[in-house]
């Protein structure tokens, strides 16, 4: 069925692609392709360009290569490359899956190994040394916290298309899994996610993660102007804490004695504050600001 995925809601995996730096593409049953990955980042050339030698390519066949990995699918391809993928239901009929990779799982193999395998491939070298270092590598546990948000998004889509409703609020569920696969991917130690109202006067937290939080933060809200987040969310500017360094116009609204790092980013949607990404840590150790281009980056995310 083409005219699932004809829905504008399934946009948000090109900015999922964009924030996780890995390539996402949508296969339909039938081997037609739904959502192309991005050819020219990411390793996206493994997936289109038979000068590589990654066979084979995005299809019926491409299927046949994966194997069950828990509630999702895993195969192990040449040049020890990773693809994973999620099946998308439609009530009962698998309809199509959304791959994610390839990826290069816990670490790199020294080039020397890929000039072997290059040479018994039949692939160019150097397009092949080039393509892999646009390759993310992670571990199984980063890889497992992707599967469960790309589920989530998959899952809200089709509750959408079948109810025929706008995509307007993003359900909260797929909020927290965003949300745990920042904290992770940012070396955080916890986090929260305020949104604002429709007036722009009032944030209200819609999930949190990591130390210092409990459930019966979600839903406390505070206003615009009031506390680090307020600051933010009025100033529309992304606010960066470490020892050392404190912006005196904020020291006032400092409560956390034990926070040593932490980065309050505003979420901004047509010049509009659509809500606030926190995220902290204890660990003097760890300047988590040294990843405010991933930050900036989740934060375009969030406003979708």
């Amino acid at each position: 069925m083409p005219e699932l995925f004809k829905n504008p809601c399934w946009q948000i995996l090109y900015h999922l692609r964009d924030v996780l730096k890995i390539n996402i593409c949508v296969v339909a049953v039938d081997g037609q392709i739904m959502v192309a990955p991005d050819k020219e980042r990411w390793g996206g050339r493994f997936l289109t360009d038979p000068h590589l030698r990654f066979d084979p390519p995005l299809g019926l066949d491409y299927f046949r290569m994966f194997r069950p990995y828990g509630r999702y699918l895993e195969t192990v391809r040449r040049y020890d490359l990773s693809c994973f993928a999620a099946p998308i239901h439609w009530d009962t009929i698998t309809v199509g899956h959304i791959i994610l990779g390839p990826v290069i799982l816990t670490q790199r193999v020294e080039p020397e190994i890929y000039r072997r395998m290059a040479e018994t491939s039949g692939a160019d070298l150097n397009l092949l040394l080039q393509e892999m270092n646009t390759i993310r590598t992670v571990s199984h546990l980063m890889i497992n916290s992707i599967l469960e948000l790309i589920d989530c998004i998959m899952q809200n889509n089709i509750r959408l298309i079948q109810q025929a409703e706008q995509l307007i609020d993003a359900d909260e569920k797929i909020l927290g899994q965003i949300l745990k696969m920042i904290v992770q991917m940012t070396g955080a130690e916890s986090g929260s996610l305020m949104l604002a109202d429709h007036n722009g006067e009032e944030l209200t937290v819609k999930a949190a993660t990591g130390y210092g939080y409990s459930s019966n933060i979600i839903g406390q809200k505070t206003k615009i102007g009031e506390s680090l987040s307020g600051f933010v969310a009025r100033d529309k500017k992304t606010l960066t804490l470490s020892p050392g360094k404190i912006d005196h116009r904020v020291a006032h609204f400092l409560k956390r004695k034990e926070i040593k790092h932490a980065v309050i980013e505003p979420i901004i949607k047509n010049q509009q504050i659509r809500g606030v990404l926190n995220l902290h840590t204890r660990n003097i150790n760890n300047p988590i600001e040294k990843n405010l281009d991933l930050i900036h980056t989740a934060s375009h995310l969030l406003a979708f």
